[in-house]
């Protein structure tokens, strides 16, 4: 199977380098190859300072995953409690990832009006589900990566529109 096995991974969710797009693919030398051509004209190459912090991340010290994953998981844990304490608001708990996809199965406006009026009634930032396709629809996404007591100050201030939403 090593030869039709690709492999791929990367660093944000590891090691907390959103956005950053550093990542790597073990496959066969033929599809390397292939790869490596795909990639040469789609990009153009990794900033140094993050192929730099990549070395750093994957040979230094490991103990802070642990520490990260469970301040993620303490984070999902209130918001998605919190979320869900919420009339109006139902959302799903979720593994790997810090973003949260409630819906809001009371309001009448469409998931742009939503983060639009979240954004201006609330002062919370949050990507309207039609970004990702038709089945988003009434849904927004939020991001927990941020501090627990900025998460418990928007849940509260969600918790005071939502009726209005």
């Amino acid at each position: 199977m090593a030869e039709r096995t690709l492999t791929v991974n990367g660093l944000t969710k590891s090691y907390a380098m959103t956005g950053w797009r550093l990542g790597w693919l073990v496959a066969s030398p033929e599809i390397i190859r292939l790869a490596t051509r795909q990639n040469g004209q789609s990009v153009s190459c990794a900033a140094t300072f993050t192929q730099h912090a990549c070395v750093a991340a994957l040979t230094g010290p490991q103990d802070n995953i642990a520490m990260m994953r469970d301040a993620y998981q303490q984070r999902r844990d209130f918001m998605v409690d919190a979320l869900n304490s919420i009339d109006g608001v139902e959302c799903r708990s979720i593994e790997g990832a810090f973003y949260l996809f409630p819906r809001f199965p009371q309001s009448q406006k469409n998931s742009l009006e939503l983060a639009d009026a979240l954004l201006e009634q609330a002062q919370i930032a949050a990507t309207p589900g039609i970004a990702f396709g038709q089945s988003g629809e009434g849904h927004l996404r939020f991001a927990i990566s941020t501090a627990l007591a900025d998460l418990e100050r928007a849940a509260e201030r969600l918790a005071r529109v939502a009726p209005f939403l």
